[in-house]
């Protein structure tokens, strides 16, 4: 009985959840044999792949994180934007570059996660590495050939990084940002 009961944690249900919506949807109807198919096909995932469970690390801030979506949404437009200007601009092809930046305050797999997807989520820039230990991101921009473009790239992910930490970070991770803002870093 103990190890059934170890086996259907809330999250894990909450998974398996998730799981058969997720099939419904792709089978876009609602059957007994899709509901069952959904269940099996979650019950295996589940148990093959086993899914470590991630400490929580900080709390939600709705405000901060609606302030990110929003910056993110911005982000997208913009740089989707410059993308198209690179693309059909008149004259020779710009150079692209490798950035490195460094990542003042977070070492979280949670936080980075989210700020290594936020960032490759927009057009035009990639993740190329990342190195938690060190706080280290590599990025790649589409046509940042000049010191200006790399300084501003590398401010946008200092910006998702700050924006990321009030959205989900650790309270400690959120006095190191208070007290970096605080001194008049980035």
């Amino acid at each position: 009985m103990n190890a059934f009961r170890s086996r259907m944690q809330p999250a894990r249900v909450a998974r398996a959840v998730w799981l058969a919506a997720v099939w419904l949807l792709l089978w876009d109807s609602v059957s007994p044999l899709n509901v069952l198919g959904g269940v099996v096909v979650a019950a295996v995932v589940l148990t093959v792949f086993r899914i470590p469970q991630a400490p929580p690390n900080g709390r939600l801030s709705p405000v901060a994180f609606v302030a990110l979506l929003g910056v993110l949404a911005l982000d997208l437009v913009v740089s989707s934007a410059r993308v198209v200007w690179a693309a059909v601009r008149p004259g020779p092809v710009r150079l692209s570059s490798v950035v490195e930046v460094p990542l003042l305050h977070s070492r979280s797999d949670a936080l980075m996660a989210l700020i290594v997807n936020a960032i490759g989520v927009t057009p035009g820039s990639l993740v190329i590495e990342v190195d938690i230990d060190a706080g280290v991101l590599h990025l790649h921009q589409l046509a940042a050939d000049t010191e200006d473009e790399r300084d501003r790239l590398r401010r946008r992910a200092l910006r998702v990084e700050r924006l990321a930490i009030q959205a989900i970070g650790s309270e400690s991770e959120r006095a190191v940002l208070r007290g970096q803002v605080a001194a008049g870093s980035p």
